[in-house]
């Protein structure tokens, strides 16, 4: 099994288009195509980030299409990735990411008036089909997450 470090000098002479760079966290910034990552991290959460690099991942403009990125990207990593880099990931450590957002996504669509939950209207706003409240959101991925009402 690889470590962060031996794993990186493989990747970097397959995926020469892709800087990586130590960092405290995992995240693929496709603007500048540098993957950040924690050297006292999984390796599998590498792998992950390079799964985003290689589907070219970029912005976003629903939550939902987050999701959807994110599965792809560790679809990639534990089923092409995995077996090339000879880096195990269990299924259940994927769904503990993947959990992380949907929990994130379902927060941000329960509505701050009656609980409900709410429909994304556009890049950061919502609005529930139960009492009619809008709200905006802020960006809240590796902060909190706070919800601004709009309409009552």
């Amino acid at each position: 099994m690889h470590t962060i470090s031996s794993l990186i000098e493989l990747l970097k002479a397959d995926h020469p288009s892709v800087t990586f760079v130590l960092s405290d966290t995992f995240s693929w910034s496709p603007d500048i195509k540098t993957i950040q990552y924690d050297p006292s991290g999984h390796t599998a959460e590498l792998l992950h980030e390079v799964g985003h690099a290689i589907l070219g991942h970029s912005s976003y403009t629903l939550d939902i299409s987050l999701l959807r990125m994110e599965r792809e990207a560790w679809d990639i990593a534990s089923k092409e990735l995995s077996a090339k880099y000879l880096v195990p990931i269990p299924a259940d450590f994927v769904e503990e990411h993947l959990d992380s957002y949907r929990e994130w996504l379902h927060a941000r669509s329960t509505c701050p008036s009656c609980s409900a939950n709410g429909l994304q209207i556009d890049t950061k706003l919502y609005r529930c089909s139960a009492c009619h409240t809008t709200w905006r959101v802020n960006e809240a991925r590796l902060c909190r997450l706070k919800r601004y009402k709009i309409h009552p």
